[in-house]
Order: structure tokens, then C-alpha cells, then sequence
């Protein structure tokens, strides 16, 4: 007799990220690196949120180091540990959802002053009138969708006028974020539309 199907249409996905190999982007070539890994992880509702650590620790900066050793620098770590771990959920996201190819600007991880989660932007249809957003590929106003996403924190449900226009649907995933020495890890749960195909298959 072949086992029961795991009873719900979830997915896992884990990551581990090295909490030196983010301070090296934060420090290096005069905070260029540092830049390009924030264009290119973060979509245009997160980055707010980066951008604040990110201003602190210029202001701290210099203060900080001339009292303590640069790699001791509390504001440092502090961003560099969460980037890492924006970075681990993203990542773990991707893992959790294999059914497609999620780009880094589909996932936005949400603070809230409690735990965070994790918003899933599901693709919207192709318009011609659709512009590019950053990620390179096409929707229609996707940042000011995203930006309301964020700030609702909420599923949106869309109707089929929204849909004409590329507005995307999103899910809301579960997250675990935690940082332990040079490392961040992150956990993901997340509805995964492969998992239930599979489960079908095998009933």
C-alpha cells in the first residue's frame, strides 16, 4: 500500500547565507557593489526599508570606526546581517515555490514590527501596453502594485479587469528568519501549485 499523500499543498524551502560575504558587498569599491545588490535583490516597495540602514550606517560610520575595529562596527553587522537574511528568504522562497521561476522583484518580505512574511507576486498577463519594470520583465504598474501589497499586507484578490491590465495576484508565504554567528538562515512554507499536482498524481 502506498503511503498517504502529505494531507496539505504546502513546500519547504531553506537557506543559509554567510554574513561576511554581504559585509564585503557593503564595504567594497566605495559602496558600489552595495548598490547593485540592492537594485537587484529588493524591489522598489523594499528598498525604503534598505535604505534606512543602509543611510545609518553611513551616518555611524565613521564614528564607529575610530572607537572600535571596522570588522566589530555594530552598525555594520547590524545591515549586513539583514540583508543576509532578506537575502536567505528570498532564496528560500524560490526553493518552496518550484512550479516557476520566481525573479528576486516576485518576492517581498514584509516587517511588520512583529515577524516577517513574505508576499508572493503571481505573474501577471502580457499587455502591449505594459511597461518594463526593473527586473526586465513586463507588467503593468508593477511597482505601484507592489508598494500596495506591501503596505496592505494583505492577499489581493484581482478581478479579471485587473488581470486585463497586468496587475498581479499574490500569496502570502510564512517565514522564519534567524542569525547565528556568520550566518543567516531563513525557512520558508509556502503554497506551491506543483505540490498538488503531484499529490493528484499519486492518489
Amino acid at each position: 500500500m502506498p503511503p498517504k499523500p502529505f494531507p496539505f499543498p504546502v513546500s519547504i524551502g531553506i537557506d543559509i547565507c554567510h554574513i561576511p560575504r554581504i559585509r564585503e558587498i557593503i564595504t567594497k569599491d566605495e559602496n558600489k557593489r552595495l548598490d547593485r545588490f540592492t537594485r537587484r535583490i529588493f524591489n522598489t516597495s523594499e528598498r525604503p526599508d534598505a535604505q534606512k540602514l543602509i543611510d545609518r550606517y553611513h551616518r555611524t560610520r565613521r564614528r564607529e570606526e575610530q572607537s572600535v575595529e571596522a570588522h566589530r562596527n555594530t552598525t555594520l553587522l547590524r545591515l549586513a546581517e539583514w540583508l543576509a537574511g532578506r537575502f536567505a528568504a528570498k532564496e528560500a522562497a524560490m526553493k518552496a515555490i518550484s512550479s516557476r521561476r520566481l525573479t528576486w522583484h516576485d518576492i517581498c518580505v514584509h516587517s511588520t514590527g512583529k515577524a516577517p512574511y513574505l508576499t508572493i507576486l503571481d505573474p501577471p498577463r502580457r499587455n502591449p501596453n505594459c511597461s518594463a519594470h526593473e527586473g526586465g520583465e513586463k507588467s503593468a504598474s508593477w511597482p505601484s502594485t507592489v508598494k500596495a501589497v506591501h503596505e496592505k499586507g494583505l492577499t489581493m484578490s484581482t478581478s479579471a479587469a485587473g488581470m486585463e491590465e497586468g496587475v498581479p495576484n499574490s500569496r502570502i508565504a510564512r517565514v522564519s528568519i534567524s542569525h547565528d554567528g556568520e550566518y543567516a538562515t531563513a525557512v520558508v512554507m509556502a503554497f506551491d501549485d506543483a505540490t498538488t499536482s503531484h499529490e493528484n498524481q499519486r492518489q
